[in-house]
């Protein structure tokens, strides 16, 4: 027979408990025989956490005459319950072992990953910062602040260091899933300077006390990088500026002038700088006639696709005869 009792409880949900392992012989009428009447027990006293036993600390044993209510009997006669008891009595010790020993080597990968974020850093990572032990110096309060990496050259990481900061770490989680990262003033403007082999040893010392990389533009659910914004299919037609001085100046009647910027337009590429330079050699604005450098320039803009310089070659082999038989 196998009986539970309740010792008393101590700190939250601790108690001690007591499991009482009977034995007995059958009773016999008449007069007192210890030695067929005796009843042996074995009190196995644990210590239980809620309903979970965490671990044994005691074991006695006695032995009583159901009759005459004494203990006549030696208690070396040998154990009176199975010593899996005692194991199911670890229980509880044992499953505390395990969790410590899971979330032990979940830290380990943890650190073993910030290190390995610190001995490749990339731009646009981010280091949480105990600020007093980032600069060597003692201040009245703790201060941790954020740091992103702005460069990473092969000796070097360029750091920003935030213009905010806090007095406890849960406040730095806090501001990165508040966005506040993106705010244009979050961090100074000034660059420094760390050199790449000594980021672990900061790690070590605790003044970079977290290393992240950003995934999605975010961290702990907030946005710490705006997207860039995509490249337009079509970024529009780049005007010439010697070009359109050109034009400014023919609209005045300042031909010669005019003349002179269509010439630079013409010479950098621009098929409305050589068009524009073709009629002005053609009508001789700005200087004397020209039907020879009408026509080269009117070739030049026709073959970049411009259409009405096309037609001026047709006009002017025609007319003038100035190109050559097939």
């Amino acid at each position: 027979m196998i009986a539970h009792c309740y010792q008393g409880g101590f700190m939250f949900f601790f108690s001690l408990q007591q499991q009482v392992f009977v034995s007995s012989s059958p009773v016999q009428e008449g007069a007192c025989k210890c030695t067929a009447n005796r009843v042996s027990l074995t009190f196995l006293d644990y210590v239980s956490f809620g309903a979970v036993p965490v671990f044994p600390y005691r074991l006695h044993r006695s032995q009583t005459c159901l009759v005459c209510q004494k203990q006549p009997l030696s208690l070396a006669n040998g154990p009176f319950f199975s010593w899996w008891h005692v194991a199911f009595k670890c229980l509880g010790l044992v499953f505390s072992l395990v969790v410590l020993l899971v979330g032990f080597m979940y830290l380990q990968a943890g650190k073993e990953r910030q290190v390995a974020l610190l001995k490749s850093p990339q731009v646009h990572d981010f280091y949480l910062i105990d600020y007093s032990l980032f600069r060597k110096e003692s201040y009245y309060q703790k201060q941790f602040l954020v740091a992103k990496v702005t460069a990473v050259d092969e000796l070097t990481v360029s750091l920003q260091l935030a213009n905010y900061r806090y007095q406890r770490q849960n406040q730095v989680i806090k501001a990165i899933k508040l966005d506040n990262l993106i705010k244009a003033d979050y961090f100074n403007k000034e660059v420094e300077h760390v050199k790449r082999d000594v980021l672990t040893q900061l790690f070590s010392d605790g003044a970079i006390y977290q290393a992240l990389r950003a995934e999605g533009l975010t961290l702990f659910g907030g946005i710490v990088e705006m997207p860039s914004r995509p490249e337009p299919l079509y970024k529009g037609f780049k005007q010439n500026k010697a070009n359109q001085d050109g034009v400014s100046l023919y609209q005045q009647g300042a031909f010669a002038e005019a003349r002179t910027y269509f010439k630079q337009a013409a010479d950098q590429g621009d098929r409305f700088g050589q068009a524009n330079l073709a009629d002005m050699y053609r009508d001789g604005q700005g200087g004397s006639v020209d039907l020879k450098q009408a026509l080269y320039w009117y070739q030049q803009a026709a073959e970049q696709g411009h259409e009405n310089a096309g037609i001026q070659v047709t006009a002017l082999c025609n007319e003038y005869s100035l190109c050559d038989a097939p």
